[in-house]
């Protein structure tokens, strides 16, 4: 049987999307994203200065399902934008062998970590914190509650592996996973762009 995970994050984020595609054609996998929301164009330029729309598909290729956000000021930045208390029930319902959580900058990726661990589900974590600038000592120790529930972490770079290990993550537990790109498509596009430059004369 494939194992049933999924991953838990704010929106659909457009480096993230091929990396789903990809999981969802493992064989040995029955993966499902579950997203806090569907931004509109507002929102989703919120921290870029400007509203926009990704001019890519992000929704094709995958099984994604999108949990009913109770915030007052529903948000993909702020932390008490994304606040969905049924993902509880949702994840007990799934008979899920594991969640990943994108980080815990919402309160929803904290909610599935919380019934994760009521339901004795191993709860992975893939985030971006990092040692790169100081923090106050009580942040470490807040961190170093924090990043002990979970059962794995996946790190994109040294720096965030090695946020992890200060924090008390064991070596055993940590898995990398770098950002990437969908090669296929950027080779596609700059084989147009090519045919459509016309050398000079």
């Amino acid at each position: 049987m494939p194992l049933r995970v999924a991953f838990v994050t704010t929106h659909p984020i457009q480096y993230q999307v091929p990396v789903f595609r990809e999981l969802s054609r493992r064989a040995e996998l029955d993966f499902a994203v579950l997203f806090c929301q569907i931004p509109d164009a507002e929102a989703q330029g919120d921290g870029f200065g400007v509203k926009f729309e990704w001019d890519v598909p992000l929704l094709d290729g995958y099984r994604y399902e999108v949990l009913r956000n109770i915030a007052k000021k529903p948000s993909v930045t702020a932390y008490h934008g994304c606040d969905t208390p049924e993902i509880a029930e949702r994840i007990r319902r799934g008979g899920f062998d594991a969640i990943v959580v994108n980080g815990w900058v919402v309160k929803s990726c904290l909610q599935a970590l919380h019934a994760s661990r009521r339901l004795g589900i191993p709860c992975i974590v893939r985030g971006e914190a990092n040692l790169l600038r100081p923090r106050p000592w009580w942040k470490h120790w807040l961190h170093r509650r924090l990043v002990r529930q979970f059962s794995a972490y996946v790190y994109i770079g040294q720096a965030n592996r090695e946020f992890y290990r200060r924090h008390g993550a064991a070596d055993g537990r940590l898995f990398p996973s770098p950002y990437c790109i969908d090669n296929t498509r950027f080779s596609s596009e700059s084989k147009d762009q090519g045919r459509r430059v016309r050398p000079r004369q």
